[in-house]
């Protein structure tokens, strides 16, 4: 058993892409890449989805670090309308072994995430079966 994190917490958010279409994927490929390596030294984990329209991450790890990494996200030329769907302390890691999954462009995904934008702070089912599902993700692309 491991011991548990001191002064973890978890966030989820999601922002309207500002990435270029026609280089999407190719701009996303490297910002995957930088982040896998800045989130391992800061002790970050958490996942990505991406749907052209729109990211969706939730982060997990020490406070501090969490809140640094949201505030550069939210001056990220890349994002718009950034919106924090969960903030909280943490019992325990969901994404341990993955400083950062990458779960893709998923258009089947698109209905959750707009049950997630459309409920505002009272969707606490509609987040819970997102990060589920991101979790469900990550575990089939390791």
């Amino acid at each position: 058993m491991t011991e548990p994190e001191p002064d973890l917490i978890h966030i989820l958010y999601m922002s309207d892409s500002r990435l270029d279409r026609p280089s999407a994927l190719d701009q996303l490929q490297t910002l995957v890449e930088t982040s896998r390596r800045n989130n391992a030294a800061a002790q970050i984990t958490g996942a990505l989805m991406f749907t052209e329209d729109n990211f969706v991450q939730f982060l997990e790890g020490p406070a501090a670090a969490v809140q640094r990494l949201l505030a550069k996200l939210q001056v990220d030329a890349r994002h718009a309308n950034l919106r924090i769907l969960l903030e909280s302390p943490a019992r325990g890691r969901r994404f341990g072994p993955w400083t950062l999954a990458y779960c893709g462009p998923a258009e089947f995904v698109r209905a959750e995430l707009d049950a997630v934008a459309g409920c505002g702070q009272s969707g606490e089912t509609a987040r819970a079966r997102l990060i589920d599902l991101m979790v469900a993700f990550a575990a089939a692309a390791d």
